[in-house]
């Protein structure tokens, strides 16, 4: 269970409405593009969920290859500074892949946790931690850096550590147990369970060495290579439901079941 005294987010959309005071929502093409939808189905629990949609070149727009939602802190409504080094931090959230999901060479983003530079001069950076999906599976990658300044986009290194076949049409429970830490100072961990049972059990580095630390998750849609050209799809339709983020004091328990 969550101890609602100590959660830095919360995201159970039960107000029917992507408040601004709790998200900050990233679509393209701007004011134009598919806007993520408050549903009633199909929802985890409660009465409402979000609906992600994205298409290839929506509106004749080559850029149209975003639909996320960054969340900001409970306390003071920011997207920054949400996990820190040596912290721990536990995050929980469904996700429903539409039935109309289908194999695709070109890979995507769905959830990921993104590093908070300290320098303009920084190169952009890929997530510490990322859920991805290309082909028949989706997997989790952990990057990290023990440099300030990461000099790469990948930084110091990067451990693929999980992979499975995809599923769609069915809501999948993802619950996410970590200690972070940039060096190899054997501080690190991180353990991931999917509907109940552990699938990643990580130590190590998994985070940039940045003064901030991490920033809220991002969820919703994310597919970079469309920037490039058209893939084998040209669609794609994810819902999210019950989103937390709580710090040592808010352990969560995984769901055991459907």
């Amino acid at each position: 269970m969550l101890c609602h005294a100590e959660y830095l987010f919360e995201g159970d959309f039960e107000s029917g409405e992507l408040s601004g005071d709790r998200y900050r929502v990233t679509w393209y093409p701007v004011n134009e593009g598919p806007y993520p939808e408050i549903v009633s189905a199909p929802v985890r629990s409660g009465n409402y969920a979000v609906r992600f949609r994205q298409e290839f070149g929506w509106g004749g727009d080559e850029e149209s290859n975003r639909a996320e939602v960054h969340t900001r802190r409970v306390d003071n409504g920011s997207e920054r500074g949400f996990f820190q080094h040596h912290g721990e931090n536990w995050i929980r959230f469904s996700l429903y892949l539409d039935e109309s999901w289908a194999n695709d060479t070109a890979p995507e983003l769905v959830f990921q946790l993104h590093g908070d530079r300290d320098s303009a001069e920084e190169p952009y950076r890929s997530p510490p931690l990322a859920l991805y999906i290309k082909d028949n599976a989706w997997y989790w990658i952990i990057r990290w850096d023990v440099k300030p300044i990461s000099t790469t986009v990948g930084g110091g290194g990067t451990r693929r550590v999980w992979e499975a076949p995809y599923e769609k049409g069915r809501w999948v429970d993802w619950v996410i147990h970590a200690r972070w830490s940039h060096q190899k100072d054997g501080v690190g961990f991180m353990k991931i369970w999917k509907d109940g049972k552990l699938v990643v059990d990580d130590r190590g580095p998994n985070m940039f060495n940045d003064s901030a630390g991490m920033k809220g998750p991002q969820f919703g849609i994310y597919k970079w290579p469309w920037l490039k050209g058209p893939s084998d799809v040209h669609e794609r339709i994810v819902f999210f439901d019950d989103v937390f983020v709580g710090d040592h004091r808010s352990p969560m328990e995984p769901h055991l079941s459907n």
